[in-house]
């Protein structure tokens, strides 16, 4: 979809509009490592002057300098032309940090800086849990990747900007968390960089290339961890305001159990075929059971009934598929152990539990 701004008599791409709104929010992070070798990695700003990084970009390494070499246009939320206000280029001081996720394997830093523009776009997280993806979801999604590999003989680190399609969701050995493969050719000072939607929602950030025997980077795979190893790298060190900082989260959704039959979690670990869910969309809460097979999904009612009565809504339901609410007000805590219950009759039938990562 093209935008036509009369502005400037020309149309813009989706993607251009991205770019535009957060280039101003990309940093470069040059450093060197022990040996004296200089490198550079890429970062970007979540809110409240907290950055997100790659973990490899900067543990064990003297940060000699992170700027931002691009500008951005903030307008404020009526829209007004007249309330436009360019953030421009600056070198930043960090504060506090880096911090690391607390799994080493995990590669994921953050930090803060003191003097970053109040005007400076925050990239969108979003709640992007295992247990809420579906990988035929996101295959061949387009994507915008903004990093700063190094461009030869050019005199400051350029922001390079790229435009790529998922093409697959990968589990990694040493890797509790879902990671993106991408079309796009990976070079060193991507890492650290965003991976965004067509939206502008951030879907995770590229880390270290997948390669064998050691060959260059640039003939592995673009590697992109998802988002939820932010949240959690996020989550152990700051409180940043969901609502201010506008991440991208269902405030309806409490908890989802997701279900794979063994013999399907050998061949596809993504491969959810049955779920257990519970909304709290005001004023009730529900509990659906869907795509479960026909006597199992009576056990499993039975036995999350037994521990908190619930009223079935006949006219969503059918063979496989049931809407529950209970009749009384339960506390969240009540509602989990009643369908753990439920949790346990799928497990006891030959069904992996698919969990989040705490």
């Amino acid at each position: 979809m093209l935008k036509y701004d009369k502005s400037k008599e020309k149309c813009l791409s989706k993607y251009n509009e991205l770019y535009r709104k957060y280039s101003g929010s990309i940093i470069y992070i040059a450093v060197t490592d022990d040996s004296g070798e200089q490198n550079i990695g890429t970062g970007f700003h979540v809110g409240d002057g907290l950055f997100v990084t790659a973990r490899h970009v900067v543990e064990n390494k003297e940060i000699i300098e992170i700027a931002t070499t691009a500008n951005s246009v903030h307008i404020s939320e009526n829209d007004d032309e007249n309330s436009k206000y360019t953030v421009e280029p600056r070198k930043l001081n960090i504060c506090e940090g880096p911090f690391f996720h607390p799994d080493r394997n995990v590669d994921v830093a953050i930090f803060k800086v003191e003097n970053h523009d109040l005007f400076m776009s925050s990239i969108q997280l979003s709640d992007l849990r295992k247990t809420l993806m579906k990988e035929t979801d996101y295959i061949l999604n387009n994507v915008l990747v903004l990093g700063y590999p190094p461009v030869p003989i050019t005199i400051y680190p350029a922001l390079i900007s790229t435009k790529a399609e998922i093409n697959s969701m990968i589990s990694l050995r040493n890797s509790s968390y879902y990671h993106f493969i991408i079309s796009s050719l990976a070079r060193g000072g991507f890492s650290g960089g965003p991976v965004l939607d067509e939206e502008g929602i951030l879907l995770g950030i590229v880390t270290e290339s997948l390669v064998k025997n050691e060959v260059p980077s640039e003939l592995g795979y673009m590697n992109i961890l998802c988002t939820d190893a932010i949240n959690s790298c996020i989550n152990k060190y700051y409180k940043l305001d969901t609502e201010t900082n506008g991440w991208a989260y269902d405030k309806a959704y409490f908890k989802r159990f997701c279900f794979i039959p063994t013999n399907i979690a050998e061949l596809n670990p993504h491969r959810v075929i049955s779920t257990i869910e519970i909304y709290d969309p005001d004023p009730d809460v529900v509990i659906e059971l869907i795509n479960i097979e026909p006597e199992l999904i009576e056990l499993v009612f039975s036995e999350i009934n037994k521990k908190m009565k619930c009223d079935e809504v006949e006219e969503y339901g059918n063979s496989k598929n049931k809407l529950l609410v209970p009749r009384v007000n339960f506390t969240n805590e009540q509602i989990v152990n009643a369908v753990m219950f439920g949790v346990e009759v799928m497990k006891n039938y030959g069904y992996e539990l698919l969990t989040d990562v705490e």
